[in-house]
């Protein structure tokens, strides 16, 4: 409040804040104190204000006297509880009057109340839900023109320097005025952002000192020109501050880097990941007003999002192809392209790019990372950049700004990554350097320079220390980066790309904790398959982008994944704002199909099992049953012990006691070993259940550790020797064991179990692949199996058919996995038949050199099956495609 005097009495006026709905809520006025009344009226650009006294009412009068006794004014206030109660004021605040010499004409007129978030003032008593807002507020520069607004002063030294003197001059004058002794932090962090606006004004003196004066004017007059556009995420009234923003993208984060030296300074600390959510807004105990605040904080957040989609690009909108690149982009990747630049634009900076598999997401991305490079080159930002490494550099000093795009991927697809970029980019438009292997680069500075690094998941999981228990809170990582961390920490990327992004679909993993560390400006996950199991998925793709405050869990849980309409709305704008995603049958608004691929038919094949076959399955189905008829029993006779307290449902207990290993003794004598019965013994039964169908001779083999994972399954050695008692050792009176192998006490031919038997699925196989052979030598195969021991069967039958094959399992490196792609893919004369692990190769492989896909058994994830089926049906593919 300002003192203004009354044109008629002369008197000092009052300030009077509208608090009731209709037009003047929240607009305020000065009014003449005289009792007669004189209409006189003044309007007052000053935001609302909140009780000291009554924490959730509006302030609707202020007034200022002069107390004699203490020589100075004091300003009394008085809200909406306050007059109720009838009380004449609820209390009084120092008060001194601004000093209007220093104030500079540039800075009136760009900081009004129109275009500043309400924000709290010395009347607003730090509270529980005011924890910390204090500090995040000065240090986010809260109530602050935004940087976009001065977009045309971002060359002029002589404006920025005016509004860092403002700044700090208000800084200044909060100290004077709020008890910092009752802040949380003693008043410390804003006086850390006070000395670091003296040192942005003393690092900009020179600069000022040079500069014409002739600017000054010129820069003045280009000062509305700018954007618009207020914090999305500053405090409302009722609501709690949220941190600031992450910096936009193009020209917004240019404006940003060069307008407020403070908002300049947290920009930075909130794109490149040091200590980016302030706090989490569950702990402890959850009062009324907190909960108050968490709805509050997540209705802001939907809202600035929602927001966001009135400048999204139309549906057919397209972005012309980038410069540098050999082939033309399709339309619906230009489309993409389009949206993939917006989004680097909005808050968080990133998203999730979740095209069906095949449809090009790979030259997509390669298409943003040479866009914006070009861009960046065009526009000439060399002066930017220097300043923004040398803000970081300050705050930071073993932190290194680059322009390059870090992409974390499974090891299978690294070099795959590396020939994409060699042949859809010209030469010299983007250098790449693969960060793997024992000699990989250890300098920071050296990996900063590259246009593209490339890494797996599994590296950074190994280089990047994290804590379990960070697995349900938002990312926070340490102020500083010590200079012994890992390098890729230690590089401030312009953008992150997780390939295969549902890689980290569990959010308490190591993977998926590391990578939520490394700093970056933009944040992409790309993946054909978002969501595999529940919704947990999307948290951890959430999280990942930091899109506050939905990276945090138990907000996820309580105000999204809750099954209520709500929720339902709420995660419908966030895909709608975060995630594109289209299918191959999808058609554009002319009716054509999105890609025009050739037809794909599905067979299935009902086969039935040999007599041999199916007696050796009765055996093991009668032990699994057996197995699981005890277990139940034993934990029955438990619960009827404990006074039948638990689940009436014997298979909860299953599921409580996964993992839990209980073994019995051994019974001597003739009789039969009882057999361990921890869920996971139960769980082996069943999976050997599932390989007498595929082949026998797989029962002879130690259950295989990365199989076992796939199913979610960890066996001691022990267990998986119990599982199933599988001998040839002679007995008394019984046939030659040469001849016999006996299963659990039962007897059968010992060529079933041979690698060179041939089982209904192998007749199967073999048949088709003849038949496929003889309709025209172009035809190859890919033959599935989440067994690398049922691959090596295969590959003995194939080895007898006289075919050509290859195979890509866990075991084979990477460099040799994209040569035998290529080859497959290219080579008329090479294999003919590839032979893949689901797990190892079943996703990101392009291998639309065969048109025939088996899939020999089930996994019970469906995802993956259909991630392993889009290998032959993707853009590019020119044969009818046939799943078997």
């Amino acid at each position: 409040m300002e003192k203004i005097f009354c044109d008629v009495h002369g008197s000092v006026c009052m300030l009077k804040t509208g608090v009731k709905d209709g037009p003047s809520k929240g607009k305020s006025f000065y009014v003449c104190v005289d009792k007669q009344g004189c209409g006189f009226s003044q309007p007052a650009s000053i935001s609302p204000s909140h009780c000291l006294h009554h924490e959730d009412s509006m302030v609707e009068l202020q007034a200022l006297t002069y107390s004699h006794q203490q020589q100075d004014y004091r300003l009394f206030y008085r809200c909406i509880d306050g007059k109720k109660g009838g009380q004449r004021w609820c209390g009084y605040v120092p008060w001194s009057a601004p000093n209007k010499e220093k104030r500079n004409p540039l800075l009136d007129s760009q900081l009004q109340p129109s275009c500043l978030p309400p924000v709290r003032n010395p009347f607003k008593a730090p509270g529980k839900l005011d924890k910390d807002s204090e500090c995040r507020r000065m240090q986010c520069g809260g109530g602050f023109q935004p940087a976009s607004k001065v977009k045309g002063q971002q060359e002029d030294p002589r404006g920025l320097h005016s509004l860092l003197t403002a700044q700090l001059q208000q800084k200044k004058a909060t100290l004077s005025v709020v008890n910092v002794a009752a802040l949380p932090d003693k008043g410390e962090r804003l006086k850390t952002q006070v000395k670091e606006l003296e040192e942005a004004l003393e690092s900009l003196s020179l600069t000022v000192a040079s500069q014409p004066e002739s600017q000054e004017g010129n820069n003045s007059s280009d000062a509305g020109l700018g954007n618009s556009q207020v914090n999305p995420f500053s405090r409302q009234v009722g609501t709690i501050l949220l941190p600031a923003p992450l910096a936009p993208g193009p020209a917004q984060y240019q404006a940003s880097c060069s307008s407020l030296g403070l908002q300049l300074s947290q920009g930075y600390t909130q794109m490149y990941g040091a200590n980016p959510q302030v706090q989490a807004f569950y702990g402890g105990r959850m009062t009324e007003d907190r909960l108050l605040a968490v709805k509050n904080a997540t209705c802001e957040a939907i809202d600035h999002l929602h927001k966001s989609l009135e400048s999204c690009p139309d549906a057919e909108a397209e972005a012309p192809d980038p410069k540098g690149i050999k082939v033309s982009l399709l339309p619906h990747q230009r489309r993409a392209l389009a949206w993939l630049l917006w989004r680097e634009a909005q808050n968080p900076c990133g998203g999730i790019l979740a095209d069906d598999m095949g449809l090009g997401k790979t030259l997509t991305m390669i298409s943003l990372i040479l866009t914006k490079k070009t861009k960046a080159e065009e526009e000439d930002e060399k002066k930017d950049e220097k300043k923004e490494e040398k803000w970081i550099s300050k705050t930071d000093s073993s932190l290194v700004v680059s322009k390059g795009t870090l992409i974390i991927c499974p090891a299978s697809l690294i070099h795959h990554w590396k020939k994409e970029i060699e042949r859809h980019v010209k030469t010299g438009k983007l250098t790449v350097y693969l960060y793997h292997g024992p000699n990989r680069e250890k300098s920071a500075k050296v990996l900063a320079d590259y246009d593209v690094v490339v890494t797996t998941y599994s590296l950074v999981s190994k280089e990047i220390p994290v804590q379990k228990e960070e697995a349900d809170k938002p990312t926070k990582d340490s102020i500083d980066v010590p200079l012994h961390s890992a390098p890729l920490l230690r590089v401030a990327w312009a953008r992150i790309v997780l390939d295969e992004g549902h890689n980290i679909k569990n959010p308490k993993v190591q993977t998926s904790m590391a990578v939520c560390h490394l700093r970056a400006r933009a944040r992409w996950a790309v993946t054909g398959t978002p969501i595999q199991n529940n919704l947990l998925d999307m948290y951890s793709l959430l999280k990942f982008l930091r899109c506050s405050p939905f990276d945090e869990y138990k907000l996820w849980k309580a105000q999204v994944d809750n099954g209520s309409k709500r929720g339902r709305e709420r995660l419908n704008i966030l895909t709608r704002t975060l995630l594109l995603r289209r299918t191959k049958d999808q058609m554009d608004s002319t009716g054509k199909p999105l890609v025009s691929l050739p037809d794909r038919t599905c067979e299935v094949h009902q086969l039935r099992l040999s007599a041999d076959e199916r007696a050796v399955y009765d055996v093991v189905f009668a032990q699994s049953r057996s197995t699981l008829q005890n277990y139940l029993k034993r934990h029955e006779g438990n619960d009827g012990n404990k006074g039948n307290t638990s689940s009436s449902n014997p298979f909860d207990k299953v599921a409580q006691e996964f993992g839990m290993s209980q073994s019995n003794p051994a019974m001597s004598g003739s009789q039969q070993p009882q057999q361990a019965t921890s869920t996971v013994h139960i769980l082996s039964l069943l999976l050997r259940l599932r390989q007498c169908c595929c082949h026998l001779s797989l029962l002879k083999k130690t259950l295989d550790s990365t199989e076992l994972q796939g199913d979610g399954i960890v066996l001691s050695l022990e267990e998986q020797l119990n599982a199933l008692s599988l001998s040839s050792s002679p007995t008394s009176s019984g046939p030659d064991p040469k001849d016999t192998v006996a299963l659990n006490g039962t007897r059968f031919p010992s060529q079933l179990f041979e690698d060179t038997s041939d089982s209904t699925k192998i007749v199967a196989i073999v048949s088709e692949l003849k038949a496929i052979r003889q309709k025209s030598d172009d035809q190859k195969s890919v033959i599935v199996s989440q067994w690398t021991s049922m691959l090596h069967i295969v590959a003995v039958h194939l080895r007898q058919m006289g075919l050509r094959y290859g195979v890509i399992d866990g075991t084979v490196n990477p460099k040799r996995r994209m040569d035998l792609v290529e080859e497959f893919n290219t080579n008329p004369k090479g294999p003919q038949v590839m032979l893949v692990s689901l797990c190892a190769g079943g996703v990101g492989l392009n291998l639309i050199g065969g048109n025939h896909l088996f899939l020999i058994d089930m996994h019970w994830n469906p995802a993956l099956e259909d991630q392993a089926c889009d290998r032959i049906y993707r853009v590019g593919q020119r044969k009818d495609v046939t799943i078997h």
